[in-house]
């Protein structure tokens, strides 16, 4: 727990990093001033580093801010910030010697129990959407009524192939 009081009020939660990433990669490439910015515009204090699952409505306030702050250039700084979502998963989230034997086995063995792992764990990153994979060569996850989409409005289909900056799994 982060030491702060929490109100439940039964809403959706995903996990602090739909945040904490994003003003990292906002202070490396836009600096804190812009940080500073959208989480004012958004009204959301910034989580502390050890903040349990955040309300889906404040990360969604935080992507939207960003969209509406820098429009040209936000989705880029999102898709950066998931990847470091994705990275700091890698490193910190899977046992050391389960990184070991995924890396170690071909890419079509380890990509199934990756994505049995990420299947499992996906409560943490979508809140209330749903979460299925589309296929698996390549491997294509969706995140239907994805509660972090840019407006209520926009049901543009969201889906990507897994990757991480590290390339680990890309066979």
């Amino acid at each position: 727990m982060d030491g702060s009081a929490h109100f439940d009020t039964g809403e959706a939660r995903i996990g602090p990093n739909a945040i904490l990433q994003l003003i990292r990669v906002l202070d490396h490439f836009e600096g804190r001033g812009l940080r500073h910015r959208v989480m004012d515009l958004a009204c959301v204090p910034v989580p502390p580093e050890d903040a349990g699952m955040l309300p889906e409505s404040q990360c969604r306030a935080v992507h939207r801010a960003l969209l509406l702050a820098l429009p040209e250039r936000g989705e880029g700084l999102l898709r950066l910030a998931g990847v470091a979502t994705g990275d700091y998963i890698l490193a910190h989230r899977i046992p050391c010697a389960v990184r070991w034997m995924l890396q170690a086995l071909p890419g079509f063995l380890a990509a199934p129990l990756l994505t049995a792992a990420i299947a499992r764990h996906a409560w943490t990153f979508v809140g209330s959407g749903g979460f299925r994979v589309v296929g698996h060569r390549p491997l294509v996850f969706e995140i239907a009524a994805n509660p972090l989409i840019a407006a209520p409005s926009d049901h543009r289909p969201v889906s990507g192939m897994l990757q991480c900056s590290n390339g680990c799994f890309s066979g």
